[in-house]
């Protein structure tokens, strides 16, 4: 075998070698400095008011206020690359007009791109629902990045109650929607 091919196999292997720790090494970085900004958050405590949060709508593109004081205030967070989020849709899709008519405001917040959002929701109602937050305030109100996760917040923007979908708060909030749904299709 040539003696300049080891050489040149050799030298290119080490190349190879010293990128492939340069590489390792900055993402170790990068995953301990995420690690390092999210340990101490924690989620907000009922009680806390809300300041007052603005976002872009996904249809409009204009900028609203969430808070809104003719309402109580659902914020979900929902991931497009959940499939639990996925699985979702169609019970907040259910409950999203109801909710409403029983004045509260629901909104899907996100910090993802528009087009994965547009794609997450089609063959939904919920596109007038989804708002866009800057990665700062979406950090700030939900500082663990779950999802799927809900702030409940009441007309003095107190928060009321946080969780993930489904768990028993979340279950309550169903239960009065479905309640306060059959009052009204009885007194029609």
């Amino acid at each position: 075998m040539n003696q300049n091919l080891i050489y040149f196999s050799l030298l290119t292997l080490t190349l190879c070698t010293f990128l492939n720790l340069s590489l390792s090494l900055k993402l170790l970085r990068k995953i301990k400095q995420i690690s390092e900004s999210t340990k101490n958050l924690l989620p907000i405590p009922p009680g806390t008011e809300i300041p007052q949060i603005t976002a872009r709508t996904l249809l409009s593109k204009q900028e609203q206020d969430l808070l809104l004081p003719e309402y109580a205030i659902v914020l979900l967070f929902l991931s497009t690359k959940c499939p639990k989020c996925k699985e979702k849709l169609p019970e907040i899709e259910k409950i999203a007009m109801r909710a409403e008519q029983a004045g509260v405001r629901l909104w899907l917040v996100s910090n993802e791109p528009q087009w994965r959002v547009r794609r997450f929701l089609r063959n939904t109602t919920l596109a007038s629902f989804a708002v866009f937050l800057k990665e700062e305030n979406y950090r700030e109100i939900n500082s663990k990045l779950m999802s799927p996760y809900y702030l409940f917040i009441d007309h003095a923007r107190l928060l009321q109650a946080e969780g993930m979908i489904g768990d028993d708060n979340w279950c309550a909030f169903l239960t009065q929607i479905e309640e306060l749904d059959s009052v009204d299709s009885h007194e029609s």
